[in-house]
């Protein structure tokens, strides 16, 4: 008689505790962790952050960078070298938004959710967005191409990679990187070759939507001879992303 080979499995690795590791964590487990395992790592999440506290946006940046081993999940290991990209976190309560009203905002072709964030914007499905929304499908994927523009009026189109996933009814999780470096207009000095990102929407006890965000991006504008690693460009970029997260409260209703 064989022995029961799952007796012998080891159990799934938890999410770390510490608020960047678990990050870093969703970042690396957001497409083959099991949905138990997932809501576990978003419950030390919203621990570590204190969330259920919480009515201001918690912004900064995150304590640690990407490693090349840790972009084998996406299959770019082999291409820039993700210490360059610097962390940043956002976890921000969503009040008057529900999972259901964020999802089609989520998935959405257009991305108009955010009117003035790009120039042009186009996405291609490799999955059923109409059965992804009617919970037909847990999962949606998509490849995107975007134009838009540095604050210094420094244009470049950009291809980005997105996957979005329902986590048992109570959460979603979305992962999205650039496929590659994005392309700048003739004579531009700057440079964006490396943006990394899990973005986590999950309900804490009391009900509440929170949004947690952590991306490691490398930008260099050329114009003003600065970096993501210069607080002048890094500060800004944060401040973006709070607004952001203000458009689609209104959008979903908040």
């Amino acid at each position: 008689m064989l022995p029961l080979l799952c007796c012998c499995a080891p159990p799934p690795e938890p999410a770390p505790a510490d608020l960047a590791e678990n990050l870093r964590w969703h970042w690396l487990r957001a497409a083959d962790a099991e949905d138990a395992v997932l809501l576990d790592g978003l419950a030390a999440l919203s621990a570590a952050a204190k969330a259920e506290g919480r009515a201001q946006p918690l912004k900064g940046q995150l304590p640690l960078r990407l490693r090349r081993e840790d972009l084998r999940a996406v299959g770019l290991q082999d291409g820039e070298d993700p210490a360059r990209a610097r962390g940043l976190l956002l976890l921000h309560p969503l009040p008057g938004c529900t999972l259901s009203t964020v999802a089609p905002l989520l998935s959405s072709a257009t991305q108009a959710v955010h009117p003035d964030l790009y120039d042009a914007y186009a996405r291609v499905f490799d999955g059923d967005e109409a059965a992804f929304l009617d919970g037909r499908a847990q999962r949606l994927g998509w490849d995107a191409q975007f134009q838009a523009r540095l604050p210094v009026e420094d244009r470049y189109t950009a291809n980005v990679r997105g996957e979005l996933r329902r986590v048992a009814g109570r959460a979603l999780v979305q992962r999205s990187w650039l496929r590659g470096p994005a392309t700048f207009g003739e004579g531009s000095g700057s440079r964006f070759p490396q943006d990394y990102g899990v973005e986590l929407f999950f309900e804490a006890p009391s009900g509440r939507l929170f949004h947690a965000l952590a991306a490691w991006r490398e930008l260099h504008v050329g114009s003003l001879g600065l970096s993501t690693e210069d607080d002048a460009v890094f500060a800004p970029m944060l401040d973006r992303l709070v607004e952001l997260d203000a458009e689609l409260g209104r959008a979903c209703g908040g």
